[in-house]
């Protein structure tokens, strides 16, 4: 019998804790990880903000768990959610294992992106789980089955789309190699990089395949495709593009160049927070029609349990901004840790789960994301005054996200980037 995330539970949820994840979502949490195999990197999104909320999952699936073929197979991963009666979740999962099974085939597609991660949106619908203890402990096993949506998909790029721009006189054609890749792996999924869907506003947009070269000639030398993202699980049909190490001092160039359409200056409080503690991040962006939506960026913070003391000056700067909370911040510090089967923390003899192999676990504070959403509020008026951080966190332009990192294997793994 396949062994189950269940197993990791009882060194996740202690540290999780209840300013992280109301009881509800850390009970949702066990029925989900019931449901779904081991694996050796996953993490966990935990939302910031006035009040504990949902927790999402992350799975990576590598070839130590598998690979793609473990996608095509289904193998643990589509069982843990309904194929029929649920709308969109079986034809979800069926894009998914198509692709899955013509990349574990052609080693092209295996090339542009050689390993997935899928996320789990855990905030919807009942729980469907035992109920949390009085305390707000989350309960050690489901009671009844539970339902989880299609998963999200986020595909790490491979090296044919590394910093093109730095090629020099290959730029040009490199980019080109790129986007036909990638093109291709959309295709893959199902979405047609060469349509052109409306735009958010009702506009007409351009394709996927004309907004992927937009933003390769725009990048900078320094930044490079992380990931490409496609939401199976939401409604959009469009694409996320993560773009890795990418320098802000060059954010608002870049975002003219790719037709961003919002004004910059609601930008600038925000990137004077994060400029204070980082000269370069991760951007997200959100692409459907073109470039016009949210944008994310993630701070890398504690990738090594030792470096967490250095998150603290940027996380207090969330506090202030009223993004978090002092108590989600120290639970945030205190996730980090090693722990390992002969006695790597304090407690680990006590903690250790029967039947999990792995000598040891590792979490890490992987990263804060920032969504900033201009069109929550409305525009901002030529002239008006650029509002606060915190007026913009009142306004629910900008809001925040932590991503807690776990490996189950040998003790000192470098942590997942995920």
């Amino acid at each position: 019998m396949t062994p189950s995330l269940h197993a990791l539970l009882p060194l996740l949820d202690p540290a999780l804790g209840a300013a992280l994840a109301s009881p509800e979502a850390r009970a949702r949490l066990a029925a989900a990880l019931a449901r779904l195999p081991l694996v050796a990197h996953g993490g966990l999104e935990v939302r910031l903000g006035a009040a504990a909320g949902p927790v999402d999952l992350a799975l990576h699936v590598g070839p130590e768990d598998g690979g793609y073929a473990a996608l095509a197979e289904g193998t643990g991963f589509r069982d843990a959610g309904p194929d029929e009666g649920a709308p969109g979740a079986g034809s979800a999962w069926a894009r998914l294992r198509a692709f899955a099974a013509a990349a574990a085939a052609d080693p092209r597609l295996r090339e542009a992106a050689p390993s997935a991660w899928i996320e789990y949106d855990l905030d919807g619908g009942a729980a469907d789980t035992a109920p949390a203890d009085a305390a707000g402990k989350a309960a050690k096993a489901p009671s009844v089955a539970h339902t989880l949506a299609a998963p999200n998909l986020f595909l790490r790029v491979g090296d044919v789309a590394v910093r093109p721009a730095a090629r020099g006189p290959r730029a040009a054609p490199q980019q080109a190699e790129a986007v036909a890749r990638l093109t291709d792996v959309l295709s893959g999924l199902g979405l047609d990089p060469d349509e052109a869907p409306v735009r958010p506003d009702g506009a007409p947009g351009e394709t996927g395949r004309e907004t992927m070269v937009r933003v390769f000639r725009a990048l900078p030398a320094s930044a490079e495709m992380g990931f490409l993202g496609v939401l199976l699980g939401r409604e959009t049909r469009g694409m996320r593009l993560a773009l890795r190490d990418f320098p802000l001092s060059e954010l608002t160039a870049f975002l003219d160049v790719v037709g961003w359409p919002h004004s910059h200056r609601l930008l600038l409080p925000l990137l004077h927070v994060v400029r204070d503690h980082t000269d370069r991040v991760d951007l997200q962006l959100d692409v459907q029609g073109g470039v016009h939506g949210p944008l994310g960026l993630e701070v890398a913070l504690a990738r090594d349990p030792a470096d967490a003391p250095r998150a603290r000056p940027f996380l207090g700067a969330l506090v202030r901004a009223g993004l978090a909370t002092s108590d989600q911040t120290d639970a945030l510090l205190a996730w980090p840790a090693e722990v390992t089967r002969y006695g790597g923390g304090e407690g680990a003899a006590a903690l250790w789960p029967k039947g999990l192999d792995a000598p040891a676990v590792r979490r890490t504070l992987n990263h804060v994301k920032l969504t900033f959403d201009p069109g929550a509020a409305g525009a901002l008026a030529r002239g008006a005054e650029v509002p606060s951080l915190a007026a913009s966190v009142a306004a629910g332009r900008l809001r925040a996200k932590a991503y807690l990192a776990f490996t189950a294997g040998r003790a000192s793994l470098h942590p997942a980037r995920w």
